[in-house]
């Protein structure tokens, strides 16, 4: 087992440069919402390191402020002259607008990439990471086959939600409700939750198990009421049963699009099951 582990540090490319943290830069969107990034910087003596250099880009909804992330998904990358970016998804934590499960985020992951390649930093290639929803945002992204899309690693993500992920052929798996629960609460967006009760509100109110045996679950029943946009794509999830053109949208249908998506190296991982995302 030592020997393994050797291996694989030997195997690591070296540390080459410092890390600068530039927190909360706010990128643009084509509709005027700002979302916001932390990005990690290769730096010499507390500057950045001079010249063009290729980024790499996550998005997430759970927080870039991840301390874990922050390190391993950061300043890793950087510490080897990448530049590294973070950002949350739209509607999540310190981004503005409103979270459309899945559905925004091709436009907005495009818009992201494309402000990247504008920035004096920029080589003009741009890869992306992550699992599970962040895989999902990297599949929806290169449905829209952005300039500068150079590779992709997805891994656990999906390929049509309606056929095997958020449903199986159409039966609903009820975690992605769940999620809709848990996400809520998690969400430290202050756009969400504008008063401070809110936020105790969905922390404290029943927990999805409770709704699993009331169900089918209604607009207004349940504390979902309270964050009206959670309420609306948990319900769309959930009653939209047959293969309708709800889910061949680029985010949810993403082999609806492969005319259209990005022909750049791809690594895919996967396994029989996601990571399990919230307690049911």
């Amino acid at each position: 087992m030592a020997v393994q582990k050797q291996a694989r540090k030997a195997r690591l490319s070296p540390a080459t440069y410092d890390v600068l943290l530039q927190s909360d830069v706010m990128v643009p969107m084509r509709d005027g919402v700002l979302l916001a990034a932390d990005l990690y910087l290769p730096a010499r003596n507390g500057r950045p390191v001079r010249g063009r250099l290729p980024a790499v880009l996550e998005r997430t909804p759970y927080g870039k402020h991840d301390p874990d992330r922050q390190e391993r998904h950061g300043a890793y990358y950087a510490r080897r002259g990448y530049v590294a970016v973070i950002q949350d998804c739209r509607g999540c934590h310190a981004s503005g607008g409103e979270l459309d499960f899945l559905v925004q985020e091709p436009n907005d992951g495009y818009d992201t990439v494309a402000w990247i390649l504008k920035q004096p930093w920029s080589n003009g290639k741009v890869g992306t990471f992550g699992t599970s929803y962040m895989a999902w945002v990297q599949s929806g992204l290169a449905t829209q086959d952005p300039p500068g899309l150079a590779c992709m690693l997805p891994n656990m993500g999906g390929w049509n939600a309606w056929d095997s992920a958020v449903r199986h052929n159409g039966a609903m798996e009820l975690r992605f409700m769940a999620w809709a629960f848990w996400h809520s609460a998690l969400n430290s967006s202050a756009a969400l939750k504008p008063q401070p009760w809110l936020d105790r509100a969905l922390h404290e109110a029943p927990d999805f198990r409770g709704w699993l045996q009331r169900m089918p679950i209604r607009q207004g029943q349940t504390q979902l009421s309270l964050v009206p946009n959670y309420e609306r794509w948990c319900l769309e999830l959930f009653t939209h049963a047959d293969y309708d053109d709800y889910w061949r949208q680029p985010g949810l249908g993403i082999e609806e699009h492969l005319t259209e998506h990005a022909d750049v190296p791809i690594y895919l991982s996967g396994g029989w099951y996601a990571s399990r995302v919230a307690r049911v």
